[in-house]
């Protein structure tokens, strides 16, 4: 971990930044996944944040449907974490199954539409 300054586990995660290095990691994964598949992660993965401040980590595109991920470094994350996917219906596509990427050890269903997803399944 010395790359990223940390000079061991046990200091990351005690930092006020390891939220945001397990975005960075889930977003790298994610990016890895579309590359070794033969796709152009560029026209498939993008960040969301309007005007307003409504942000989403992470909107995937597939195939004309749009799928929203939170990204949260917590076993347990709240269900307003998901808060924010309504804006997804503004986009005129169709609107498929969103998830929180988290610590969890299942996928758990947060509502009909979303689900808490183990970020060991990546």
């Amino acid at each position: 971990m010395l790359f990223s300054g940390y000079l061991d586990s046990l200091t990351l995660e005690k930092s006020a930044y390891n939220g945001a290095i397990f975005e960075i990691y889930v977003a790298t994964e994610m990016l890895k996944s579309f590359s070794n598949n033969g796709e152009d992660p560029r026209k498939h993965l993008y960040y969301y944040r309007d005007n307003n401040g409504k942000e989403i980590d992470l909107l995937i595109l597939y195939d004309n449907v749009v799928y929203p991920i939170e990204i949260k470094k917590s076993a347990n994350p709240k269900d307003d974490a998901i808060k924010n996917f309504e804006v997804v219906n503004k986009f005129g596509m169709q609107v498929g199954n969103g998830g929180v990427i988290c610590m969890k050890q299942d996928i758990f269903p947060i509502d009909k539409n979303n689900n808490y997803i183990p970020v060991e399944y990546l």
